[in-house]
């Protein structure tokens, strides 16, 4: 008897574990939100499997928008916070308050990134999701503004010149040389491992690989804190409402892919492991399936949902 209520109760333990390890969860954005009209950013959480018990669901929220300033984070924490479905619910809404505030732009970013967690794991490609909270009712593009802060992941502007990664890490530069078109001074220091170039009205400022920072342009001598900025950068001010730009740390992983933030650049280029171009948000910039650091370990590329590691993973089931 007491072996037949041994097996009974591992039979009854092993059928929970499937139950648990068979609930996925994603999310989705439902509605942008809006400063002036202090309409709230909403996503929505979808459970798949079991229903039947309470589950606390972690995800972070990152982007430019700053909680305080642009909107009401849903806990007091820094980190991650947990949304919960309630017993019978398979869907739960996360309802983000905007505020309004004194800057006007054409809006801020806000991601919501799931985070794994006890009792479900993230549907594949679908566990991040973008809003945009409007300002103001003002719309810019980069013609009307003059300049952008990372107009695309290869080109950026200010009002009179413009800058261009190419993809080995080097800098070109054209247009107005007083205001940055001209980078003679600087060219040796632009010739390669440069990740992200950041602009203002008449400035430019590149990142490099390893955390060092170079200017040019009109207002871009930095000669009074190049020991300062000779290494350890990890992000920059947005010059039109002076906001932090949303970088991590360099050695923290934040999306859980296996990569480093300080890898993580975001250009979209792929130039080595240690510049990778992918989303520091996003644990599958490509979407196919794969980690980017299962990628970049096993050789195919994380930017390309078409290229993936030259095998795959089959689970045999016996009786």
């Amino acid at each position: 008897m007491a072996k037949k209520n041994l097996i009974v109760a591992l039979l009854w333990f092993a059928l929970d574990a499937y139950s648990l390890a068979g609930i996925s969860v994603a999310i989705a954005t439902s509605q942008q939100g809006n400063e002036s009209n202090e309409i709230p950013t909403l996503f929505t959480l979808t459970r798949t499997g079991d229903t039947a018990d309470q589950l606390s669901v972690n995800l972070l929220l990152r982007g430019t928008a700053l909680p305080d300033l642009d909107y009401v984070p849903p806990t007091e924490s820094t980190g991650s916070h947990s949304i919960t479905f309630e017993i019978g619910e398979d869907t739960a809404l996360l309802t983000v308050p905007s505020l309004p505030d004194e800057i006007i732009d054409p809006g801020e970013t806000l991601l919501a990134i799931l985070q794994p967690g006890t009792g479900y794991s993230i549907t594949p490609g679908q566990g991040r999701a973008m809003a945009v909270i409007g300002a103001e009712n003002a719309s810019s593009s980069v013609a009307d503004a003059g300049y952008a802060v990372g107009k695309s992941y290869g080109q950026w502007e200010n009002y009179n010149a413009f800058a261009a990664l190419r993809d080995d890490g080097s800098v070109i530069t054209w247009g107005s040389g007083s205001d940055g078109g001209e980078r003679s001074s600087q060219a040796g220091s632009l010739s390669s491992e440069v990740t992200t170039i950041f602009a203002t009205g008449h400035a430019f400022a590149a990142l490099k690989e390893n955390g060092s920072v170079i200017t040019w342009g009109n207002g871009g001598d930095s000669s009074a804190a190049s020991g300062q900025l000779a290494s350890g950068i990890v992000a920059f001010s947005d010059p039109l409402s002076g906001n932090r730009l949303s970088f991590p740390p360099p050695d923290e992983d934040s999306d859980n892919d296996g990569l480093p933030g300080s890898a993580e650049t975001h250009t979209g280029i792929f130039l080595s492991v240690n510049n990778t171009g992918t989303d520091p948000l996003n644990p599958d910039t490509d979407g196919d399936g794969w980690t980017d650091g299962d990628e970049v370990q096993l050789g195919s590329s994380p930017l390309n949902a078409q290229s993936s590691p030259p095998f795959s993973i089959t689970a045999t089931a016996t009786r």
